[in-house]
């Protein structure tokens, strides 16, 4: 993988038709303006009205809004809810159950042309067999694997065998291969951290590298093995080249030629940032190799009050950017960088972090930890 760069600008605006406005949860503009007069005249009240109709809560919150601790804000602080259970519980018995989720039919030539595959809401992968017909056979493939949320993508490695299942859901294992059709499945989230994933491919010039759509932007691992018979304890790193963390809703490949293609663009299609492209490779400069390439040390880690940056090859301009678990930019400094720098982070909640240095032929990031 190289460097991704966004190709799209678009200043059309496209208007909702009426029967979209009536089927959706905002009824055009004039119910947006509704809904921001109503949090402009009771915020507190506007976010318990939806915190109560939207989420399903284990112990019902009783205050909306505690401002004791200014700036430090909590919302609906004694309340108690359960992730997975609003992502996934709560439609059980409702007719978004059994609601398709992705229908997966390959245009590649690598799998049956005739079968669909489909995943579910509910955690069902489901093959559909002469599906060219009313007469094709249903299977589930999923049987024996242990998947929990709603499945958001399905694809292919080399033959319609070998499967990768990812699923959006937290405090689960979100990616998932089958090298015999789904027989067996198993395990190669590895060292990933908690959030959802929603597509993944393998890239085709070089079968041990795997790149993942996340909340947090585009990772990949360059030590998969197609033929292992057991789960995989994949390192993934995160892709920060141009896209940062924002959230990636699909990735596809472009070959060159549609019969013997020699290589490939990859595009990443992100949620409001638009679409991110980038000429894919059959190497990859790890995010050790740039360690040691540069004499990079971040140290201690897990740190407490002070994380001290070490780069014995780069002088300049340096940006430093840390993000929490959940996206958001937490700490950033741009400094005139020699040797080591020491940064402040007494005033930083407790958790797990990823630190992002920039600067002139410099990409690299690392999982922190501040305890």
């Amino acid at each position: 993988m190289s460097a991704i760069e966004s190709v799209l600008v678009e200043n059309r605006v496209f208007h909702p038709s009426d029967e979209m406005k009536k089927a959706a949860r905002i009824s055009g503009m004039e119910g947006y303006e509704a809904l921001c007069r109503e949090a402009e005249t009771d915020f507190e009240g506007f976010w318990s009205r939806l915190a109560q109709g939207n989420v399903v809560w284990t112990k019902p919150f009783t205050k909306t809004l505690d401002e004791s601790n200014a700036p430090f804000y909590k919302w609906f602080d004694d309340g108690e809810l359960n992730a997975s259970a609003n992502c996934l519980d709560k439609h059980m018995g409702t007719p978004t159950e059994n609601k398709v989720a992705v229908i997966f039919e390959a245009d590649d030539g690598k799998v049956t042309k005739t079968t669909l595959y489909i995943g579910t809401a509910n955690s069902k992968l489901l093959k559909v067999t002469g599906a060219n017909n009313t007469a094709g056979i249903w299977s589930d493939i999923s049987a024996t694997a242990s998947f929990v949320g709603t499945i958001s993508d399905i694809e292919f490695g080399a033959d319609d065998n070998k499967i990768f299942v990812t699923l959006k859901n937290y405090g689960t294992t979100n990616v998932w291969y089958t090298n015999n059709g789904g027989t067996n499945w198993y395990n190669i989230e590895g060292d990933l951290p908690d959030m959802p994933v929603h597509s993944i491919i393998q890239n085709p010039l070089n079968s041990a590298e795997l790149m993942i759509g996340t909340e947090l932007g585009v990772w990949y691992a360059n030590t998969f093995n197609p033929a292992t018979n057991a789960n995989q304890s994949l390192a993934w790193k995160s892709s920060f080249n141009g896209m940062m963390n924002v959230k990636v809703t699909d990735i596809d490949l472009q070959p060159n030629s549609p019969t013997t293609p020699t290589g490939y663009n990859v595009f990443a299609s992100t949620y409001g940032r638009g679409v991110f492209s980038g000429p894919l490779t059959s190497t990859t400069l790890s995010n050790e190799d740039v360690a040691v390439l540069k004499g990079i040390n971040i140290y201690p880690n897990p740190a407490k009050s002070t994380l001290n940056i070490g780069i014995a090859n780069f002088t300049g301009d340096l940006t430093i950017e840390l993000y929490d678990i959940h996206g958001r930019l937490a700490l950033t400094s741009t400094v005139d960088f020699s040797a080591t720098k020491s940064l402040n982070i007494g005033d930083l909640q407790s958790g797990v972090y990823i630190l992002k240095l920039k600067g002139q032929d410099l990409s690299y990031f690392q999982k922190i930890v501040i305890n």
